[in-house]
């Protein structure tokens, strides 16, 4: 009886290394939060250059008007772009469980876009020659 007992013990103490160093992968990795806050920084410099040219030219519009208004706020922007930033998150996060699962690697395409739409914007938004005051009443733009 005690050999078995002695057997089952050596048994349970040098099988539970092994059994530790089995470890479950992460959905929320290192390349997960480095996507997101990719996915972050897009988003604040989309808003950050929209407010540039709304302060270089006073007679612009937003062309997501129906997203934002005409002339939205920093604020407005920052609060919409946010919902729809950590619903991307939460959407990737949720790709990239049932990639795990399926052995795909799809989820990387969600900050690619949104990078690429934010980015692209920021850079219009940045890259235009806006002119550099505007007189009264909107009559038109002088350099």
């Amino acid at each position: 009886m005690k050999r078995v007992i002695l057997t089952v013990l050596m048994v349970l103490l040098f099988s539970t290394p092994t059994l530790s160093q089995t470890k479950k992968k992460r959905v929320a990795d290192k390349k997960f939060w480095i996507a997101a806050a990719v996915i972050v920084a897009a988003s604040a410099l989309d808003v950050e250059s929209t407010v540039y040219w709304q302060k270089a030219c006073p007679t612009c519009r937003e062309v997501n008007s129906w997203l934002y208004g005409k002339r939205p706020s920093r604020k407005r922007m920052y609060l919409t772009l946010g919902a729809i930033s950590a619903a991307e998150i939460a959407g990737m996060w949720w790709v990239k469980r049932d990639d795990m699962k399926h052995g795909t690697r799809v989820w990387p395409i969600i900050p690619i876009a949104h990078t690429a739409g934010h980015g692209g914007a920021a850079w219009y938004n940045y890259a235009r020659n806006y002119p550099s005051r505007c007189p009264a009443l909107g009559a038109g733009c002088v350099r």
